[in-house]
């Protein structure tokens, strides 16, 4: 019989203290919410997305290039003195896995510059890859309602031959987009069952594409416990920080809630994975500026209401980072300079005296 491979000794980002972004001390001041609550349920759900600090360092898709990773945030630290870079808040912007060649070795590292950094200040978020990836772990099925299943989110689907042809009882229990993503070809996921299910990087052997029992037996638990817990979305007051953006004429809470309650039934998270919202006025509900990757672009966009940075798309491995609230861009291109693509950002000077008063 095959195992379900239920994840209920992962850590829960929901129910978890140590994986909310904000402490209680730190919460001392009242939070500006992305909507009005209505129950305490939405003001708690929102308080646990919040970012306590304007000074935030946002890194676009990474997509398992660590050693562009590695020299980003070396020119980071560089840039900004390693006393100051050290007082930022991290927020990676999602897809970590796929594409690139070190998928296995950049979890690694994600997971140990948590560890290495002030507690509470390094934050990741999901991205349409990662859910995906995590869909095809099955790793949020200890939250599946009893008597559901998350292979209702495959019924009517028109693209069969997309879908992973893997063992059926898996299968037939399988969130869609983790059947897309063991496929292989939809997500150009090939090279993170290479890192992980292959003695060595130069090592590609087919076989192993889409080779489910190998890849949950080679993933570790604490990559797994990583994926788990992945929030969707986060804030800080003048900022939202999401994979890929928001619909700009639909609602804003009507989207937000699916993330904030990590919601495993919807088929598609729009947010995560639609190329369309990309409006640079940001949305009309919201005064606060909405940071993403995920839409590849050739040189970061930013204005007052919005901010894409995926500079690549994990194809060149070129990766792309925005300082806030100056917006201030750094990318690991060669032959680029230091961008300022804000209008009312403050100067270094001032920023460097407001954080040594932190």
């Amino acid at each position: 019989m095959i195992s379900r491979h239920r994840s209920s000794s992962l850590q829960s980002f929901p129910s978890s203290s140590r994986t909310s972004v904000t402490s209680n001390k730190q919460r001392q001041q009242p939070i500006r919410l992305l909507f009005p609550a209505t129950t305490d349920e939405e003001r708690e759900l929102q308080e646990r997305h919040y970012i306590p600090s304007r000074y935030v360092i946002a890194i676009g898709d990474v997509h398992g290039h660590l050693k562009a990773l590695q020299k980003l945030l070396s020119k980071l630290e560089q840039h900004l003195g390693k006393d100051l870079f050290e007082k930022y808040h991290l927020v990676f912007l999602g897809d970590y896995v796929d594409r690139g060649p070190q998928i296995k070795e950049t979890i690694d590292f994600m997971i140990g510059l948590k560890k290495q950094r002030k507690p509470n200040t390094t934050h990741f978020l999901m991205g349409n890859h990662d859910h995906a990836c995590s869909m095809f772990l099955r790793l949020f099925d200890d939250a599946v309602e009893s008597g559901k299943s998350l292979g209702v989110t495959c019924q009517n689907y028109p693209r069969e031959f997309e879908l992973w042809k893997g063992i059926q009882e898996v299968a037939n229990n399988m969130h869609l987009q983790g059947r897309r993503w063991g496929s292989g070809f939809v997500y150009s996921s090939f090279n993170t069952f290479y890192s992980y299910c292959c003695e060595s990087s130069s090592q590609k052997d087919m076989d192993v594409v889409g080779d489910y029992e190998k890849f949950q037996a080679s993933v570790p638990f604490e990559h797994k416990n990583f994926f788990r817990n992945l929030p969707w979305v986060l804030f800080n007051e003048d900022n939202i920080f999401v994979h890929g953006g928001f619909h700009s004429y639909t609602n804003l809470k009507e989207q937000l809630i699916p993330l904030l309650k990590r919601d495993i039934y919807q088929a598609r998270v729009k947010p995560l994975s639609e190329r369309g919202y990309i409006d640079m006025d940001g949305h009309k509900d919201t005064h606060r500026r909405i940071v993403s990757g995920h839409v590849q672009v050739k040189k970061a966009k930013v204005s007052s209401k919005r901010a894409l940075i995926d500079i690549s798309g994990g194809m060149t491995g070129e990766l792309c980072a925005i300082i806030l609230p100056s917006a201030k861009i750094i990318t690991t291109e060669e032959n680029s300079d230091l961008l300022n693509s804000t209008r009312g950002g403050i100067d270094d000077e001032e920023l460097r005296e407001l954080l040594e008063t932190d």
